[in-house]
């Protein structure tokens, strides 16, 4: 059960429905993230620096990301990232 209720675009501040509105996947983890208003589109930045301009291989990155998830028992994380890997050439 989620802690805090998800943002709804509608009713966030103006900078972070755009935000929400541009994001190419309405995933709730970023929903509930855009609580912080102030840090949102910052956090934003660094997750699109952090999953799509590095020079380690996508297949790499998501069979890292899985393996920390495995470890960590971090269910949601698995479940979010394993069509990720999937896309990614991980079978």
């Amino acid at each position: 059960m989620a802690r805090l209720p998800l943002v709804e675009p509608k009713d966030a501040p103006e900078a972070v429905r755009d935000a929400l509105e541009r994001l190419p996947v309405q995933l709730n983890i970023m929903r509930t993230m855009a609580h912080a208003e102030t840090c949102f589109r910052p956090l934003l930045r660094l997750g699109s620096a952090i999953l799509g301009k590095q020079s380690l291989d996508a297949d790499l990155r998501e069979l890292a990301i899985l393996q920390i998830a495995a470890l960590s028992s971090a269910r949601y994380e698995w479940t979010q990232h394993v069509p990720i890997a999937q896309g990614a050439g991980v079978r």
